[in-house]
């Protein structure tokens, strides 16, 4: 087997190009870092895909061509001559100097404790925008795994193809599109096996279909340029919808099977025109919703609900094409022999000569609210001053669990007003039954002490409430009598169906993902994601420890209840998107490129800006949903 070449990383040296036979066992190459780094090869902690490999196994697969490598340990100090005069204390214990020469660096540790959430993105010159969009969307596991399985089928769709197709259906924009497409799934599977990526291939697939990507800095030295991570965002759902068969990477031209049913909002704008009485209504979608600001605006709800308002002004009436009879009496109108021009009073013409100021807004729908809502703070505006795109620094507060109920059509609302009955059910009883324990735990503390009276008759209390409550469910369950029994004489004992059950939605959404930028100018600042790692798969699957084990703490505040979805987008169906909104203690992982920082919720929070640290400006809602019986929606 040809040997392949690999770049190994120690602390703040890089080692490029390392010759490495996959067919040798790893020894050999500890045995060449030691050469190259002074740390002996026992002393060495080799990793690979977040994993620390062994001296004779390459672990579950061997390593390809230009894989990276982290290499742990200290080297060891030169030993100098000892000075054995009667006046010099005893050396030190070897084995203890080898204890504290092992001991892991602080980047390390940082390493070890964050390699089970997720992988870095090296940036390549001014590619934060694109690192940070892409872990977003990455942790959302149904978009994941669609673009995966389409760049599969990109992949086989082009070998069938293979010396089939003109040279010139390569540079086609469908063409470039699919390979766009392609190179995101890729780049997600790459994700997957960490720890590391350099998404060059990716860049170029990119840069190919969008050659804006490619611009530099005037100069013979000019940098690529900064741009904008919600611009980015709309160009990878373009790709993957046009990949899919879409003839628009818009709203229209069909529906994709991976993006729509996760990020599409479905609005219907109504407008009125006072002076006419004129009304109109349309419906139309959108994927990323907007937060206007101003100097009114304070939080997301405000920003949210200033975005929907709209006006519009049309032409005035024409006398050949009246309004409606509404906004026409007949006392201004007389028809007579067949010319309606001729026969138009003086008020009605002057009526006619004023624009048409119609003012409304557009309605969420609520049956077909999306798994995932995409909210874009519209915090950049063009200042003629600097002629550049400049960032308002203004405060706005944003929530963990986000209500849309308000900005829903009424029409609509039907099935969220049954999934919030439901929630706040079960919360409550959530909320009794921690009370509940609270007391269990009380008591049994007192009993302990031998204080005060024992906790037997609350359980007696807790046991007749039980028998209760399965009373009553055996009563309102229907009944379905046992098939089969021969025995004569033998009473046939009923069993109790299950009740079929669908997932609603409640207009209720909890932050999953943001994506923050630095800085006062759109081109000049930095991008960062941070995630939300809640122990449902958000790591995508990557190797290493089980996720959550940092999380266990009980989050009483937020109470909400776990559920996760699948199949259609209908009855609110969350389209597969994991929903465990009872994410107690959640922590959160900042991916800034290549380096990975553990956060808590709290800290989040604290995203919403005013001054020049990190402030949100792209958020990833998770739709809360529940199960309710199915023939309450029916």
């Amino acid at each position: 087997m040809p040997p392949i070449k690999v770049t190994v990383k120690w602390g703040k040296e890089t080692y490029s190009n390392i010759e490495v036979n996959t067919s040798d066992p790893p020894s050999l190459l500890k045995a060449q870092l030691f050469a190259l780094s002074g740390v002996e090869p026992g002393r060495q902690k080799l990793v690979l895909r977040g994993s620390i490999l062994q001296d004779d196994s390459w672990g579950k697969a061997p390593p390809k061509s230009g894989a990276t490598f982290m290499l742990m340990g200290s080297a060891a100090p030169v030993a100098a001559a000892p000075d054995l005069s009667p006046s010099q204390p005893a050396p030190e214990d070897e084995n203890q100097s080898l204890k504290m020469d092992n001991e892991p660096t602080e980047e390390e540790l940082e390493y070890m404790a964050t390699k089970k959430y997720g992988s870095g993105i090296e940036n390549i010159f001014n590619t934060c925008y694109m690192n940070s969009i892409i872990q977003c969307l990455f942790a959302i596991e149904p978009f994941r795994e669609g673009v995966i399985n389409l760049q599969t089928a990109i992949d086989i769709e082009r070998d069938s193809n293979f010396g089939s197709s003109r040279l010139g259906d390569r540079y086609t924009a469908v063409y470039l599109e699919k390979n766009l497409a392609a190179a995101t799934g890729r780049l997600f599977t790459q994700l997957t096996a960490g720890p590391t990526v350099i998404p060059r291939a990716f860049l170029v697939a990119l840069q190919q279909r969008h050659p804006q990507y490619a611009t530099r800095t005037p100069g013979a030295m000019g940098a690529p340029i900064q741009h904008d991570a919600e611009e980015f965002l709309n160009k990878i759902f373009a790709a993957v919808r046009i990949s899919t068969g879409c003839t628009s990477d818009s709203g229209v031209g069909g529906v994709d099977p991976v993006v729509d049913p996760l990020f599409r909002v479905a609005t219907r704008l109504s407008l009125r025109c006072e002076s006419t009485g004129e009304s109109t209504s349309e419906e139309g979608s959108s994927y990323v919703l907007k937060c206007n600001i101003n100097e009114k605006t304070a939080n997301l709800i405000d920003g949210l609900k200033l975005a929907l308002l709209e006006e519009r002004t049309k032409a005035p009436l024409s006398v050949d094409h009246p309004a409606s009879a509404s906004s026409v009496s007949p006392e201004t109108v007389s028809v007579s022999s067949g010319d309606l021009s001729a026969s138009v009073s003086s008020s009605t013409t002057a009526l006619s000569a004023a624009p048409r100021v119609f003012k409304g807004q557009t309605w969420l729908l609520g049956d077909r609210l999306p798994p995932i809502l995409t909210i874009q703070m519209m915090r950049f505006y063009f200042s003629r001053p600097l002629s550049k795109l400049a960032k308002i620094l203004k405060q706005i507060v944003f929530p963990l669990e986000l209500d849309v109920y308000d900005m829903v059509a009424e029409d609509t609302r039907r099935t969220l007003t049954i999934g919030r009955e439901e929630l706040a059910r079960q919360r409550q009883a959530k909320e009794e039954e921690a009370h509940k324990r609270r007391r269990q735990n009380s008591s049994y503390g007192r009993r302990r002490e031998g204080g005060g009276k024992g906790g037997e008759e609350e359980e007696e209390e807790e046991k007749e409430s039980g028998k209760g409550d399965a009373k009553e469910n055996a009563e309102t369950a229907p009944v379905v009598e046992q098939e089969g029994g021969d025995n004569k004489g033998a009473e046939s004992k009923p069993t109790i169906a299950p009740i079929p059950k669908v997932k609603v939605p409640t207009g209720l959404y909890e932050l999953v993902s943001v994506v923050t930028h630095k800085g006062r100018l759109m081109d000049d600042g930095h991008y960062v994601s941070w995630v939300k790692q809640d122990g449902q798969g958000n790591n995508g699957g990557r190797e290493g420890e089980e996720q959550g084990s940092t999380g266990e703490r009980s989050d009483e505040r937020s109470g909400k209840k776990s559920g996760s979805g699948g199949g259609s987008n209908s009855a609110g169906n969350n389209g597969g998107v994991t929903n465990n909104s009872a994410s107690a203690g959640s922590v959160w992982v900042r991916f800034n490129d290549d380096v990975l920082s553990l956060h808590k919720e709290e800290e989040i929070l604290e995203l919403k800006g005013g001054g020049d640290w990190h402030m949100a400006y792209l958020l990833f809602y998770r739709a809360v949903t529940v199960e309710v019986p199915l023939s309450l929606v029916a």
